[in-house]
């Protein structure tokens, strides 16, 4: 190539692109503060910052943008244009400098080696050989493997030729024919490069460390990303605590986290720490939590595919899958299949306020039970599940003859499973009681201020059964076979009926006392019927009656003697003779 010598003011002329009388033909002219700027060419740049915008790209002049190396001006200084000769490079001349770019195309491009062209001189360089490949040094050697690290004005030789960062020598120099053989690192390994072709050991590669990876090409120890379930340490790969992992790979060579949530498991995210997990509900699972934390429960779904849909179902727009409501929630109507549902009703048992039933719609909220329920079900309730079932809460109804009073605000902020509490001994209540007031008594028994339930006198009970734990109470009624005064205020004074007679609740007088069927009246007592003779009904113990039927029957006048069938009976034997 021809050498041109040309002076360093002629040649710092030369590098300027385009004269003031053509600059309207090729440029754009913009606004810049207060000043018209010029937009440099492509592959030009304003290096020396005349207009002080510090704005690479444009200049208050167009002499004032430079080529970048590895391009020249054209012929007609309206353009930069790659350097002509393969393996040539621009050559700054120094930083310092107002004319930065002495030379175009006089240096050495890297992977090849020669010599510059001179400080003064101004045409490409033409001692240039390269590295590798047809023509090279080193022909078994790939171009794309090599480099060169000397200055571009710098002379270089055969030796300077190494390989690349992310290169190795697979096969070393062979003297007698020049055959090394380059070639990229493989993945899983690393390799810095800097290797000189003409090094007689061929130079293996450095394995990442256990349980990492690398793609093929790795320069340094940092380019090996732990695998799946594995932290960085300074030195290597350590196994992530259960059901972590990380959010991005990380490199090895500094320690760092497992910060996500796997599949299946839903928790607070690590922040400078590794997560902490917790297991979805058993069949329930996550998509992996990865960002967006802390988590909760409701990141839990169990999806319905392939289940026949129902009420206690919805669907997704676009989504072939059916999804189970949210606790305590019910569809109106079966969800079809790729259209929007919603579970807009509450759930017997469930307290809170609907939802919109549609295709743009909305589910109900679910506060927590409905009152005369518990939460049966020991689990995590502090998120109820926006996208399903998971949190487990399952409002049942309290039995009879026990009690549960809510005391929480929300029923949902509970950690463990509510016992709803037994009614005190000797009362009841009916399912669904919220409070101890809703036990009564059982009959025979009365309330006290202790919230007990103790034995009412004999022959005494109450007329309304009384609540527990409300004040004591009294047994102001009498009991069926018993009479006496009514109590108000104050336990009942009863009388038991005499025996073989009985009274109906509430008797007042001895005279509400009656006999039984076959037992008669007689001195405010019952006297049973002579053998062979009956009585049917009742009687007033105070009454008179007789038996009847077979021999005769004693009578109220038994007292009054001989007028008595008895002693009748035993005269007429003693009046007749003995037969002997």
């Amino acid at each position: 190539m021809k050498t041109v010598q040309v002076s360093r003011r002629s040649a710092s002329y030369r590098r300027r692109l385009f004269a003031a009388g053509v600059l309207s033909a090729v440029v754009a002219l913009s606004y810049v503060g207060s000043a018209f700027a010029v937009d440099c060419p492509p592959n030009s740049i304003d290096v020396i910052n005349i207009d002080g915008d510090f704005d690479e790209t444009t200049a208050s002049d167009v002499s004032a943008c430079y080529c970048v190396p590895g391009y020249m001006p054209d012929g007609n200084d309206v353009a930069c244009v790659p350097c002509a000769t393969t393996g040539t490079r621009t050559i700054p001349l120094n930083t310092a400098s107002t004319s930065p770019y002495d030379h175009f195309c006089g240096g050495i491009a890297a992977g090849y080696f020669g010599t510059p062209q001179g400080d003064d001189t101004m045409g490409d360089a033409t001692d240039v050989t390269p590295c590798a490949g047809a023509g090279g040094a080193y022909i078994a050697a790939t171009q794309d493997h090599v480099t060169t690290t000397a200055a571009a004005d710098a002379t270089t030789t055969k030796a300077d030729c190494q390989t690349k960062p992310g290169y190795y020598l697979a096969t070393a120099w062979e003297i007698d024919d020049d055959s090394t053989v380059t070639a990229k690192v493989p993945a899983n390994s690393y390799g810095a490069g800097g290797i000189a072709l003409s090094a007689t050991t061929d130079n293996s590669v450095n394995a990442c460390p256990q349980n990492s990876n690398s793609e093929a090409g790795s320069v340094a120890i940092g380019d090996c990303k732990c695998d799946a379930g594995y932290k960085a340490t300074t030195t290597g790969c350590a196994s992530c605590p259960d059901n972590t992992d990380w959010i991005t790979a990380p490199s090895i060579g500094a320690d760092t986290f497992c910060e996500a949530i796997k599949a299946g498991y839903y928790g607070t995210l690590g922040s400078g720490a590794d997560a902490s997990p917790t297991a979805c509900p058993s069949g329930w699972t996550s998509a992996g939590i990865t960002s967006g934390g802390p988590t909760t429960i409701a990141d839990c779904f169990q999806d319905a595919s392939g289940i026949p849909p129902g009420s206690a179902m919805y669907g997704k727009s676009g989504d072939s899958n059916y999804f189970y409501c949210p606790t305590g929630t019910v569809n109106t109507a079966a969800p079809a299949a790729g259209t929007a549902s919603f579970c807009s009703s509450l759930k017997p048992g469930y307290a809170g306020s609907p939802g919109t039933a549609g295709t743009t719609g909305s589910h109900a909220t679910v506060t927590g039970c409905a009152t005369g329920y518990y939460i049966d079900t020991a689990a995590n309730f502090a998120a109820q599940s926006a996208n399903s079932d998971a949190s487990g809460l399952g409002c049942t109804q309290v039995p009879a003859n026990k009690y549960f009073t809510t005391t929480t605000s929300n029923p949902l902020q509970v950690t463990l499973a509510e016992t709803p509490t037994a009614c005190p001994e000797n009362s009841n209540s009916t399912a669904g009681s919220v409070a101890i007031g809703d036990c009564k008594c059982d009959a025979g028994y009365k309330a006290t201020a202790a919230n007990t339930c103790e034995t009412c006198p004999p022959g005494t009970s109450w007329t309304t059964a009384p609540s527990v734990g409300t004040s004591a109470t009294f047994c102001e009624e009498i009991l069926a076979g018993y009479y006496g005064v009514y109590g108000n205020g104050a336990d009942a004074s009863p009388t038991a009926c005499p025996e073989n007679s009985d009274s109906a609740a509430g008797s007042t007088e001895l005279a509400d006392c009656e006999c039984a069927a076959n037992f008669y009246p007689s001195n405010n007592a019952c006297v049973a019927c002579a053998t062979g003779t009956t009585r049917e009904g009742t009687v007033s113990v105070t009454g008179t009656a007789t038996c009847s039927g077979g021999a005769a029957s004693p009578t109220t006048a038994d007292s009054a003697g001989a007028s008595t069938p008895i002693a009748v009976a035993l005269a007429t034997a003693a009046a007749v003779p003995l037969l002997l």
